[in-house]
């Protein structure tokens, strides 16, 4: 069951846990463009509820985090709107993570286990509900789709806290922290009550790539019927806009999860 649980929060933390595209499909995807629409943004007190999200086609970023007391480093991979491409490696790459539109895919070799699934299915088995759009936002400290405002933004010194209901098969609840200056994301927490799960992430630590600030350290937390599980996600090598393949099979001889 340890086992179990490290690869379920692993999946979960790591992705903050798709067949309709092939994988070829996706990983030759270069001509698709960012969403730059202001988010939510609506017209009153525009200053406050301005969001500056990070704008790319290619997303890369090495990793370095502890999950149930082992330490794991890896690769993070997105394609914009696509796909989002996770290595995990314990001195030897030990397991990939893929996560498309549609589609939740993982395995283990040294636990000998993979999962297949839809979101869907995630959500029926760990009581996540969970969407590809919004794990992208939250892995590059963006704001999550599909946010409308539930109440007037308060600012407080040099933050600014804001409130959105999203829609997903149950409606959650997001909270947002942001500087008041730079218009940049510090926190995200989305909450559902039906059944009860809280997803938390913290950025900080930013470092500039190609104009951009985007977080170098993740604090992020998972929270299933009172039980929370945490780990810090510490970025480096960041880069945008380089094509980088996105390949992934599952193993033969592997068993379902």
């Amino acid at each position: 069951m340890r086992k179990e649980r490290i690869i379920i929060y692993m999946t979960l933390l790591l992705a903050l846990t798709t067949g309709c595209r092939s994988h070829r499909h996706i990983a030759n995807n270069d001509n698709r463009q960012p969403d730059n629409r202001p988010t939510p943004g609506e017209t009153a007190k525009p200053q406050l509820d301005t969001i500056r999200n990070a704008t790319y086609v290619r997303y890369c970023a090495n990793f370095s985090c502890t999950v149930e007391g082992i330490a794991i480093n890896g690769q993070i991979r997105i394609v914009h709107d696509s796909c989002i491409w996770i290595s995990v490696n314990k001195i030897i790459e030990v397991g990939r993570i893929m996560l498309t539109p549609t589609r939740v895919s993982g395995y283990s070799r040294i636990m000998g286990k993979y999962f297949d699934g839809t979101y869907s299915e995630v959500r029926q088995r760990w009581g996540v509900d969970i969407d590809y759009g919004t794990v992208e936002a939250l892995l590059v400290g963006n704001c999550p789709p599909a946010c409308t405002r539930s109440k007037e933004p308060e600012r407080h010194g040099d933050g600014v806290t804001l409130w959105y209901n999203q829609k997903g098969v149950v409606q959650r609840k997001v909270t947002l922290q942001k500087e008041y200056a730079t218009m940049l994301l510090t926190s995200t927490l989305i909450a559902q009550d039906t059944p009860q799960a809280q997803v938390r992430c913290a950025y900080s630590d930013r470092t500039t790539v190609e104009g951009q600030l985007l977080p170098t350290t993740i604090d992020a937390g998972i929270t299933l019927r009172g039980s929370t599980r945490q780990t810090r996600l510490s970025l480096s090598r960041i880069s945008l806009n380089q094509k980088q393949n996105t390949p992934f099979s599952i193993p033969q001889k592997l068993d379902r999860l």
